[in-house]
């Protein structure tokens, strides 16, 4: 039985097959026979489709053997060559094979925009009064000055056709609330909204029949669909193909900055750069209000006890405190439970290193054993208890340690990653400690997946113990 990977390259070999019998046509030939029907094939495309660089989307090869058809006018060659049915028989063949163990993929998430509602596009609740008095889910928006450059530069994607905005800004900085009340305008009535779960459903997107013209595809926190490696994640092409198969489609996404300058920065990582430039500059989204927005929040404040409240706070923000930053600090300082904070820091040392993929709770308990106090016998139930602290919401809206649902069972947990704004926080150097040896050893031994360890974290060294390229050091290691 052929394995995945002797598939994909038989496949490539029939590729490369049919561009030798049309006569070897150069990539710019490709192009131009593509572009007389409204395609496009640029060198870039063709050579990753050629050189099996990664999957391919359905929609590019039939681009590039309808260019073939072209170039050779049919002359001597038998039809079957260019049969789309062929095609995708092979296709299927190879990617999605019967000998692959089948797991059943999760619906996509489509909505008419006129009920894609706050938590459906992953916007936090804001937190509960402390006399617990009901709300409503979400605070007055509080129109902020960016709003005008992001309202502005959706509006100029739809009318083109397609595009990409990214929207950038600090953990709690309510980007995502920004993207939300924009799309939420008059500008989109009637469209839909698609919220792809990961890279692999993003990519099968073009060719789906959720797909259609007047569609916006949100992708908050775009980092966890971007690859380590081309093969693995998103790339510009992926994206390209969904206003080429329909018009007009806009993509949006958020990101952190310090996430967005680490992957342009990163020279090795083409593909992830290519869909940051894709989007052209980023909407920034200050964390911080400005003197007019301040003046407006206090206007609304007036008649809004959710930011009447958050204003008040001298410590922190207006958006910070909606979001449950003073709670979340006080959780990871003082924690009621001791063995909370060993949990916590073990979570905080992954996210440090780039792992975004949720760790299992056995991965996450034995790194956190790396910080028992004075490494005292832990007692009974020391886990258990941590876990309920560290996962219990704070003021009905966020928690230090957030759960990943198994899609199919509500109920059961698959692993848990550090919330975004402790992530943040502690990646300032606020609070950090070292590293012990054990908790090294599980991460280096026990994570599932290598390619989710970011280079940039961390010092060289410390990195190369974490991928077991050096002995652990004898004594704990430090961040940079």
């Amino acid at each position: 039985m052929a394995t995945a990977d002797e598939l994909a390259a038989e496949f490539l070999d029939r590729l490369r097959a049919l561009r030798a019998k049309v006569g070897r046509p150069t990539y710019r030939e490709l192009d131009k026979h593509a572009g007389l029907r409204g395609e496009k094939l640029p060198s870039s495309t063709l050579s990753d489709l050629l050189n099996g660089r990664r999957r391919p989307q359905f929609s590019t090869v039939m681009t590039f053997v309808r260019a073939c058809a072209r170039h050779a006018n049919h002359a001597g060659l038998p039809t079957e060559l260019f049969d789309p049915a062929r095609w995708q028989a092979e296709y299927d063949r190879c990617w999605n094979h019967a000998n692959a163990p089948v797991k059943p993929q999760p619906a996509l998430l489509v909505w008419p925009v006129e009920d894609f509602t706050p938590s459906a596009a992953g916007i936090h609740r804001a937190v509960s009064s402390a006399d617990g008095a009901s709300r409503a889910e979400l605070p007055t928006y509080v129109a902020r000055e960016h709003d005008v450059e992001l309202r502005e530069r959706l509006a100029a994607a739809a009318a083109e056709g397609g595009g990409v905005i990214l929207v950038t800004g600090a953990s709690c900085a309510r980007k995502t609330r920004s993207v939300w009340e924009a799309v939420r305008t008059d500008a989109f009535s009637g469209w839909q909204v698609v919220r792809p779960r990961d890279a692999d459903q993003l990519r099968g997107l073009a060719n789906s029949t959720a797909l259609r013209a007047r569609t916006v595809v949100w992708l908050d926190e775009l980092q966890r669909y971007l690859p380590e490696q081309p093969q693995h994640g998103l790339a510009k092409e992926d994206l390209q193909a969904l206003w080429q198969q329909h018009t007009p489609v806009v993509v949006v996404g958020t990101m952190w900055p310090d996430v967005y300058d680490q992957i342009l920065n990163r020279g090795s990582d083409e593909t992830a750069g290519s869909v940051l430039k894709l989007a052209g500059g980023p909407v920034q989204v200050p964390d911080r209000l400005s003197d007019a927005e301040l003046e407006r929040l206090r206007r609304l404040a007036a008649d809004d006890p959710y930011l009447a409240e958050a204003s008040a706070d001298r410590d922190y923000g207006l958006t910070q405190v909606l979001a449950g930053a003073p709670w979340l600090v006080q959780r990871w300082a003082q924690p009621r439970f001791s063995y909370t904070r060993c949990v916590l820091a073990a979570a905080a040392a992954a996210r440090r290193l780039g792992v975004h993929l949720p760790l299992p709770a056995t991965l996450l308990r034995e790194a956190a054993r790396g910080y028992f106090p004075d490494r005292r016998p832990a007692p009974r139930e020391w886990f258990r208890q941590a876990l309920a602290e560290a996962e219990k919401p704070i003021r009905d809206a966020v928690s230090a340690l957030v759960p990943e649902r198994d899609p199919d069972d509500d109920e059961q947990a698959i692993g848990y990653t550090l919330t975004d704004y402790l992530a943040q926080h502690l990646a300032k150097g606020a609070g950090i400690e070292p590293v012990p040896v054990e908790a090294w050893q599980a991460l280096n031994t026990r994570h599932r997946s290598g390619r989710d360890l970011r280079p940039g974290t961390a010092r060289t060294q410390s990195r190369a113990v974490l991928l077991g390229r050096t002995p652990v050091p004898p004594g704990a290691c430090r961040w940079t």
